[in-house]
C-alpha cells in the first residue's frame, strides 16, 4: 500500500545536480545473490522509504510516495569505481528510485541514496540492517517511521527567527511574479548539460595507521579536544595554507548532525538529518601557534555544531521560499534557466557558493556500527559540490582512520592535492607528539 509524505526541510535539495550519498563496503568473500534478494525484501519491509520515489504536484510541492518501486538491487561485473563515478556524474533520478544497491566485481557493495531523503549516517544504518538480514540476525521488521519535516510545526519551536523571516522575505521579493515551472525532465536535461561541462574531480585515499590513530586519540583525551576537531583542523590548516582562493571562499563547511536537536531521537533513524556549519578562524587566531590555533578551531567548531540556529539556518531560510525558486537556482547553475534572482540564490545559498573545503566525518569505532565489521573496508561520502575547492570524507574505524580527499582539478593540481593530505596528517601528528 502506498503512503504519501510531504517533503519539507530538504525540499530545496530535490533538484540538486550532485545528489547521491554513496556507501562502499568491501567483503572478503562473494555475496550470495539469492540471500541478498531475500535480505533486500526484508529491508524494504522494515524501511518502506526505499520503495519510494518523489512526485511533484502542480505547485511544485514534493511528496515521497512509498510502494512505487521495487528496491533497486543489481549484480554487475563492473569495478566499484565505475559505479561510483556514475553517481558522481549523474546522481539519482528521484522520479525512478531514491535508493540503489549494487554488488560489484571484487565483492564490493555500493549503496547510493538521494540526499533529499537520506544522509550518510542513515545510509550506514540501512546497510547495517541489510547485513543483519543477510546474516540472519534476529531483528525487528517493524516498519520505521518516515520523517520529512513537512512544515515548520514539525521543527523545534526555538528555531523561529525574525532574521530568517526578513532574509527569506527579501529573497522572495526578488523572485516575486517570476513564472517558472520545472519537472523531472527539466532536471534530467540540466544534469546532462552540467555533467558534460563540469570539471574533473580527483581523489586521494589515505589511511592513518592504528598506532598513529591512538597517538591522536591520546592527545585529544589529555587536552579535552574532539578527534573530529583535530582531523578537521589538520585538513583545513593544510588547505588554507596551500590553496589560493577568494576571501569569500576561505571558509570550511563542516557536516553537522541535526538529530541532536530533535526531542525524539528514535524517530530519526533513517532520513536526511545532516546540516552544514561554516567554520573559520579569526585573524588574531591565525597568528597563533599550531596548538593554540587548534584550540581556537575546536571552540569555533563546537559552537557551530551545538547551535540549532546555525545547524538549521540555510534550509530554514530556503524552506520559507517557493519550492520552484530553489529549483530555479540549480537550473541556473546548469545553464538551463536565466534569472538574476535564481543566480543570486545559487551564489549565496546553494550550488554556486564556493567553499575552500567541506568535511564529513563518521565514527565507525562505536559499538552501534559493530555489524559493519562484516566488511573489510568501509567508506561513505556525501555528494561533492563542484564549486567547492576540496572535500574530505573522514571515516574513523576501529583500527585506523580513512581519509578520502576529493578535489576540483580546475582549481587544484594533483601534486598540490597530494601535498595537502600529506601535510595535514603530519600537522596532526606533530601536534599530538
Amino acid at each position: 500500500m502506498s503512503e504519501k509524505y510531504k517533503l519539507g526541510l530538504t525540499r530545496n535539495r530535490l533538484f540538486a545536480l550532485d545528489n547521491a550519498v554513496v556507501f562502499e563496503g568491501v567483503c572478503d568473500s562473494s555475496f550470495d545473490e539469492r540471500e541478498c534478494v531475500k535480505a533486500m525484501k526484508m529491508l524494504s519491509a522494515k524501511e518502506p522509504i526505499i520503495t519510494g520515489i518523489i512526485e511533484l504536484d502542480e505547485d511544485s510541492s514534493a511528496y515521497v510516495v512509498t510502494g512505487k518501486t521495487e528496491p533497486v538491487i543489481s549484480f554487475v561485473e563492473e569495478e566499484a569505481s565505475v559505479i561510483k563515478k556514475r553517481y558522481d556524474q549523474k546522481g539519482l533520478d528521484f522520479s525512478k528510485s531514491l535508493f540503489e544497491f549494487t554488488f560489484c566485481k571484487g565483492n564490493v557493495l555500493i549503496a547510493a541514496a538521494h540526499t533529499a531523503v537520506c544522509d550518510s549516517k542513515s545510509l550506514l544504518r540501512l546497510v547495517k540492517e541489510f547485513v543483519d538480514f543477510y546474516c540472519h540476525k534476529s531483528i525487528s521488521v517493524e516498519p520505521s517511521e518516515i520523517v520529512t519535516f513537512p512544515d515548520f510545526k514539525s521543527l523545534p519551536a526555538k528555531l523561529n527567527s525574525p532574521i530568517i523571516d526578513k532574509l527569506s522575505a527579501d529573497l522572495e521579493g526578488k523572485w516575486k511574479n517570476k513564472k517558472a515551472e520545472f519537472q523531472t525532465d527539466d532536471w534530467v536535461n540540466a544534469v546532462e548539460k552540467y555533467s558534460s561541462e563540469k570539471s574533473e574531480i580527483g581523489m586521494i585515499k589515505e589511511t592513518v595507521s592504528a598506532d598513529d590513530k591512538n597517538t591522536l586519540l591520546g592527545y585529544c583525551v589529555e587536552n579535552n579536544i574532539d578527534l573530529t576537531s583535530l582531523l578537521a583542523y589538520g585538513l583545513y590548516d593544510s588547505v588554507y595554507n596551500s590553496v589560493s582562493a577568494p576571501k569569500k571562499a576561505r571558509k570550511l563547511s563542516v557536516c553537522s548532525d541535526r538529530r541532536f536537536f530533535l526531542s525524539d531521537m528514535e524517530r530519526c533513524t533513517v532520513g536526511a538529518f545532516n546540516g552544514n556549519v561554516d567554520v573559520s578562524l579569526k585573524p588574531k587566531d591565525l597568528k597563533k601557534g599550531a596548538k593554540e590555533k587548534l584550540k581556537a578551531f575546536h571552540t569555533a567548531l563546537y559552537k557551530g555544531v551545538t547551535s540549532a540556529f546555525r545547524t538549521f539556518y540555510d534550509e530554514l531560510l530556503l524552506m520559507k521560499l517557493p519550492p520552484v525558486y530553489c529549483d530555479a537556482s540549480y537550473m541556473n547553475r546548469a545553464g538551463c534557466f536565466s534569472s538574476s534572482a535564481a543566480a543570486r540564490l545559487a551564489n549565496n545559498y546553494g550550488c554556486n557558493d564556493a567553499r575552500i573545503m567541506n568535511i564529513f566525518s563518521c565514527n565507525l569505532s562505536q559499538e552501534y556500527w559493530s555489524q559493519l565489521s562484516f566488511f573489510e573496508k568501509v567508506s561513505v561520502q556525501e555528494p561533492y559540490v563542484r564549486k567547492y575547492y576540496t572535500m574530505a570524507d573522514v571515516v574513523i574505524g576501529k583500527d585506523n582512520i580513512n581519509i578520502n580527499f576529493r578535489y576540483n582539478k580546475d582549481k587544484i593540481t594533483d601534486e598540490t592535492a597530494s601535498l595537502i593530505v600529506e601535510k595535514a596528517i603530519k600537522t596532526m601528528l606533530d601536534i599530538a607528539e
